[in-house]
């Protein structure tokens, strides 16, 4: 079996993507018995030039972690569109901006901090991949379980079928979250380190749970664990507006007080904290 040319960049974003693929040890190290790199800064000495002089679908996988937040990050995008059969999206600011664009909300009282060294000039704003280039193969997620970022990646590679697209999941969380419904609604929104949590749903508890809102797949690991999802898989398949359809799953709990919870006055970061980049609103 031909080696596989592979592409890999991280643009705008923490590096948690490319890290999770070295978090599932066996994955990588089988991926790369079958790939030949091409272009990864992070693992090797890969120069733009390099991206730049390769013939055009000549790379047969690419794969762009974070968001397009400089010119040189909506340079390496285009190259990879260009250069690459496939493209891959991967993690929630490659998809909708994550929490790196809510850096672009109008500033409080902060002033520009001159980088040293300098960076590349920015782009009006963070752009989402998924807004500039279209037919990406989406991995959600901050950061990817990284089971399935392995699976899916050596699936590609290898030109298989694959079994689940992450367009097709389960519709919310909610449905695959352990805890119990509940019958009353909350008497008013808390702090996490306000009460006790139980066995029961967040939103009855009267903590915020991103989980009506967000795509399933992830198997509702952070609340197994005992905390409320924060919506990193973005909106399920059937919803364009993630903070919008949450909006609608809290207007219908019946909230005993009229209470006005302080985590609440950061409502953007709230209700789009994986988002924001890519609601209608921008």
């Amino acid at each position: 079996m031909s080696k596989v040319r592979l592409a890999v960049y991280g643009a705008a974003g923490c590096g948690g993507c490319e890290l999770s693929l070295l978090e599932n040890p066996e994955a990588f190290m089988t991926l790369f018995r079958h790939v030949e790199v091409s272009f990864w800064p992070l693992i090797t000495d890969s120069r733009l030039d390099d991206l730049a002089g390769l013939p055009d679908n000549s790379v047969e996988l690419g794969v762009l972690c974070g968001g397009v937040r400089t010119e040189l990050d909506y340079r390496v995008a285009l190259l990879l569109a260009a250069k690459c059969r496939s493209l891959v999206a991967v993690g929630s600011c490659a998809l909708w901006g994550g929490i790196a664009a809510l850096a672009d909300l109008p500033p409080a009282g902060c002033s520009q901090v001159q980088a040293q060294p300098p960076l590349p000039p920015l782009l009006p704003r963070l752009f989402p991949l998924t807004k500039l280039i279209k037919g990406v193969y989406p991995i959600p997620g901050c950061p990817p379980k990284p089971d399935q970022l392995g699976t899916t990646l050596l699936a590609l590679i290898g030109g298989q079928e694959l079994q689940a697209d992450f367009k097709q999941l389960e519709p919310a969380v909610c449905s695959s979250c352990p805890r119990s419904r509940g019958e009353e609604g909350p008497r008013r929104w808390y702090r996490y380190q306000e009460i006790t949590v139980n066995d029961r749903c967040f939103l009855t508890l009267g903590l915020i749970c991103s989980g009506p809102a967000t795509r399933g797949g992830c198997g509702a690991r952070c609340p197994k664990v005992g905390l409320p999802c924060r919506g990193c898989y973005g909106p399920p398949a059937e919803v364009n507006d993630q903070g919008a359809r949450l909006i609608g799953a809290l207007a219908a709990l019946e909230v005993a007080e009229t209470y006005q919870d302080a985590s609440l006055l950061d409502a953007i970061g709230t209700l789009y904290r994986y988002t924001w980049a890519a609601t209608f609103a921008q």
